[in-house]
């Protein structure tokens, strides 16, 4: 099993709140014998345009970067689309 753990940082560049960049980060453990270990660093870059995000992310192998594995590094690329919805019912618990 795995677990991916980090934040997402949303920076608005416009008034209108139309565009927008995120920076993230996230750090991925895996299942080693009995433990979690570290496997992985995540890194995003995405450009919000209106309803479309437009992401960029590297993920780097923590175990090319000790020594103990070959590695198998990736660079991805990410295109979400947000659409409108009528919210009919939205849970949200208050406090």
């Amino acid at each position: 099993s795995r677990l991916n753990t980090g934040l997402n940082l949303r920076i608005p560049i416009s008034d209108d709140n139309y565009y927008a960049v995120q920076l993230g980060g996230w750090l991925r453990m895996a299942q080693a014998s009995e433990n979690l270990a570290q496997e992985s660093l995540i890194a995003l870059v995405a450009f919000e345009l209106k309803s479309f995000n437009l992401g960029f992310s590297y993920d780097m192998d923590l175990k090319e970067v000790s020594g103990t594995g070959i590695g198998h590094n990736a660079f991805e690329v990410s295109v979400s689309y947000i659409g409108l919805f009528k919210e009919d019912f939205v849970f949200c618990p208050q406090f």
